[in-house]
């Protein structure tokens, strides 16, 4: 016991001196704002085939994300407990078909209303932990580079 409250005292010691840091949280990003927030449902397939577990399920996110601010916001993340992963995906054409990928970041500009779809950019939600049910609200946080945040819930349709 006289040891840990010797070492508390070094590292209160230490903050104070200026060597230990202290992480910040992360601040809601107040020049952005989500409407028309949508989770495709899943469709299981013809009748009589076999439904995929949860976790071989993904589909797709849409809405529209507005940035009011002055500067670009640069989306790099989303998480959300209804899925084992979530991505940010764009199509491409490739060997003359057109494929989903994966991308790094999704560029908000200033002052302006960027609609992620079906069948544009938009948000993978990979590996679902249960099966999606109409009208659910699904809770989803974005994540920007600057470390700003966003919570929002997107409707089963």
């Amino acid at each position: 016991m006289l040891k840990r409250f010797f070492m508390s005292g070094i590292f209160l010691l230490m903050a104070g001196l200026g060597f230990a840091t202290v992480k910040m949280m992360p601040t809601v990003a107040g020049n952005i704002s989500v409407k028309a927030a949508a989770v495709k449902m899943v469709q299981m397939g013809p009748m009589g085939q076999a439904k995929p577990m949860a976790g071989d399920i993904s589909t797709e996110m849409k809405m529209d994300v507005i940035n009011s601010g002055t500067e670009m916001a640069k989306l790099v993340a989303a998480t959300t407990p209804i899925a084992q992963k979530v991505q940010l995906h764009h199509f491409v054409e490739k060997d003359g078909k057109t494929v989903m990928q994966q991308i790094q970041s999704i560029d908000i500009a200033a002052h302006s209303e960027d609609d992620l779809s079906y069948q544009g950019v938009h948000i993978m939600l990979m590996g679902l932990k249960s099966p999606l049910i109409k009208d659910q609200k699904i809770p989803l946080t974005l994540i920007f580079s600057d470390g700003s945040y966003v919570h929002i819930n997107a409707i089963v349709g």
